[in-house]
């Protein structure tokens, strides 16, 4: 298990913990909690010491995006209100966490600053995956035209492509990712390039003061490898899209 970035804050109060069949002892939270990460291994003690409703509940988790709470609070959803859910589901499975893990400032959820979005991390979702046999996700991506302007995923040329590389998805091991964000995004891009898709840079060429709006220029690139490793290291202000090859009407880039 691997300890949470300080970006991170552990989505918990004070946890009396709940168990689905019963109360347990009261545990008031005085230390910091970490953030951790599950290998496959660890989610599967887990998943082995909790009951089904919070094994069913962590599901939404798998998913790896982060879970709205009105998707687990409120009527026809897993918990009645936002106590139940801490109890029931927060506080119990963290508890079983430091239980199997012996690591008693392990916790697997965090959670935006309003507390409106919990998320578990992205190593642990993937291993969360392998244990219930669910499908890798396509990550979410945010598309744009041959300008470089937004478009909605839901337009039919944003989805021709999503369903192309959804195909080209579907033969990566996500467990092998790495866990930093820049270093997923290059290796998901470089999953792409070799099967196929063509690498594109969008940067910033003017700014439209009467619209307020940037305008984007679009260029191909020669050495896709290259410039994910440059990208990679330093983080310049270009900006890096997929598209099909020798087809720069709609591009997508990978929201990671």
């Amino acid at each position: 298990m691997n300890d949470r970035s300080s970006a991170d804050a552990a989505f918990f109060l004070s946890e009396s913990t709940e168990a689905d069949g019963g109360i347990e002892t009261e545990e008031v939270v005085s230390e910091e909690k970490k953030v951790v990460s599950l290998t496959v291994a660890e989610a599967g003690d887990l998943l082995g010491n909790i009951s089904e409703r919070s094994s069913q509940t962590l599901k939404h988790f798998a998913v790896g995006q982060p879970v709205p709470l009105e998707d687990l609070v409120g009527q026809g959803k897993p918990y009645k209100n936002y106590v139940e859910l801490k109890r029931s589901f927060v506080g119990a499975v963290n508890r079983r966490l430091r239980t199997v893990s012996g690591n008693r400032n392990a916790a697997l959820f965090s959670s935006d600053r309003d507390q409106t979005l919990i998320k578990v991390k992205l190593k642990t979702a993937q291993s969360l995956r392998r244990i219930f046999a669910m499908p890798d996700p396509l990550p979410l991506m945010e598309y744009c035209d041959q300008q470089g302007q937004e478009l909605a995923p839901s337009h039919p040329q944003c989805q021709v492509l999503a369903q192309k590389l959804e195909e080209a998805w579907q033969a990566i091991d996500s467990t092998k990712l790495p866990e930093d964000g820049f270093e997923c995004f290059a290796a998901v891009l470089r999953h792409f390039v070799d099967r196929g898709f063509e690498l594109f840079a969008r940067s910033m060429k003017t700014w439209d003061q009467d619209t307020d709006t940037p305008g984007y220029e679009i260029h191909t690139v020669d050495d896709p490898h290259m410039v994910i490793e440059n990208w990679r290291t330093e983080h310049g202000s270009v900006e890096l899209f997929v598209g099909l090859p020798g087809d720069s009407s709609t591009l997508a880039q990978p929201k990671i």
